[in-house]
């Protein structure tokens, strides 16, 4: 907390309402300790209540704790639950957003998972798939009419997503399931929304939102973790090119509600630079395929 106190603290970030999901630890927790710190009204969009309410009681008292050293005007965090591998519950939680917050500055799309043997969510599609992308598909486009004018959208995605294929109601990779594979393809149809969003976003002039994604660097968070009597030896083996959470969070924070990303859109970030996707990501055509497919899956119009 004191290391992200001591980050410059953007006064832009001042009253403003940001809505993070998967914010009860890893990555999520720190983007909503860091957007707390930098003033903003921080939303907690969680699966699990009692998580939640642990998160954001823990979040405020750290937060009150130190806005004088801050110096920020801190404003106490909310909870919204919310499971995004159930699209009821997305739903149902993004009407209750909208009720509760009419203008969102900013969402994160942070929640994730990684799967380690074949399951499905509660509407019949692979989890991962699911998860990483199909919930925060609907959530993001069921949000968009309470997005403040120029607001931002920031999701994380990851550099597997050059492995992933278009896949989204099937395993991925040729119908032989991989964890991987599947990890990959939710990151890469992230990644994908993302650069299909922002184009529509650039022709609203002005006012339209600013739509980033970004890699966060391989960060060692609970959904990295294998749980299986050889897990500590993979552990030990990759744990060199693991970096804390703490360390991956600052881009994010950056993209969400800094000054100097205020008109950054379109872009996918990496190492805190701006690369350009694999030219098979960015084809116009695979974009609107994939809106088009993913706004029928779960059941939008395009």
């Amino acid at each position: 907390m004191d290391k992200l106190a001591g980050k410059t603290e953007d006064a832009a970030a001042q009253a403003k309402t940001l809505v993070v999901t998967g914010a009860t630890r890893g990555l999520g927790r720190l983007i909503a300790e860091g957007a707390a710190l930098r003033g903003a009204k921080v939303v907690l969009a969680c699966r699990d209540p009692a998580r939640g309410a642990e998160a954001r009681d823990a979040i405020a008292l750290a937060a009150a704790r130190a806005a004088a050293d801050a110096g920020v005007e801190v404003q106490p965090p909310e909870l919204l639950v919310l499971d995004l591998a159930s699209l009821d519950s997305v739903r149902r939680a993004a009407g209750e957003a909208r009720d509760r917050f009419p203008r969102i500055d900013v969402l994160v799309n942070n929640a994730g998972t990684f799967s380690r043997s074949y399951s499905e969510s509660k509407d019949g599609f692979e989890l991962s798939m699911a998860t990483n992308f199909l919930g925060p598909f609907l959530f993001t486009r069921l949000l968009l009419p309470s997005m403040a004018p120029a607001g931002r959208i920031v999701n994380l995605s990851s550099d597997a997503y050059s492995w992933g294929r278009a896949s989204l109601d099937k395993p991925a990779h040729g119908g032989a399931w991989s964890g991987f594979m599947n990890y990959a393809a939710s990151k890469r149809a992230i990644l994908q929304f993302t650069l299909a969003l922002a184009a529509r976003e650039a022709r609203r002039g002005p006012e339209g939102l600013r739509v980033n994604a970004l890699h966060p660097g391989v960060v060692r968070t609970e959904i990295m973790r294998i749980r299986t009597w050889y897990g500590f030896l993979v552990d030990l083996i990759l744990a060199p090119f693991f970096q804390p959470p703490d360390e991956g969070v600052g881009m994010i924070l950056d993209l969400a509600l800094s000054e100097s990303f205020a008109d950054a859109n379109g872009g996918y970030y990496r190492k805190g630079r701006r690369e350009t996707p694999r030219r098979s990501v960015i084809e116009a055509g695979h974009l609107e395929a994939l809106w088009e497919e993913s706004s029928r899956l779960v059941g939008l119009e395009p």
